[in-house]
């Protein structure tokens, strides 16, 4: 999180969603220009209130984007987490260590990889800790 309080990647989330629907719209009141529906003096206005809908569109569309849950999967493969329509696999052989924690919130699994990133995820209260714990070992060969 930034210090305005705003993770640094929505910025550029919310302005691409807002290039893509005022693109979009823009071109559907420039034919409906040309077709005759609206007036070419009208096309100004229409373009500013289709800026302020597809700024009020890319923020809607972020925020559902940002509550919806993820989900934690294993695989052959490694560790699946699925959000929305985005999918990030974390291969077994680029976990360097992990760590569960029941501290904070119901569960925390936290795993550093080898390139130095670290990825904290969220688990369930349901979730049993020790066989992530014994998955995790026997998959990656590291100590929790």
């Amino acid at each position: 999180m930034t210090r305005q309080g705003v993770p640094p990647n929505a910025w550029r989330r919310i302005l691409r969603g807002f290039l893509t629907w005022y693109g979009i719209l823009a071109v559907l009141m420039i034919i409906y220009a040309l077709v005759g529906r609206i007036s070419f003096q009208d096309l100004p206005g229409r373009l500013l209130e289709t800026s302020a809908f597809a700024a009020a569109l890319s923020i809607v569309l972020y925020l559902v984007w940002y509550l919806s849950p993820r989900k934690i999967d294993s695989g052959p493969r490694g560790i699946v987490v699925t959000k929305s329509d985005e999918i990030l696999l974390i291969p077994w052989q680029a976990i360097a260590s992990f760590r569960v924690s029941r501290a904070i919130l119901p569960g925390v699994l936290s795993l550093r990889l080898h390139s130095g990133e670290e990825h904290t995820l969220a688990l369930a209260s349901s979730v049993r800790a020790d066989e992530i714990t014994r998955e995790l070992a026997e998959m990656t060969g590291a100590q929790a």
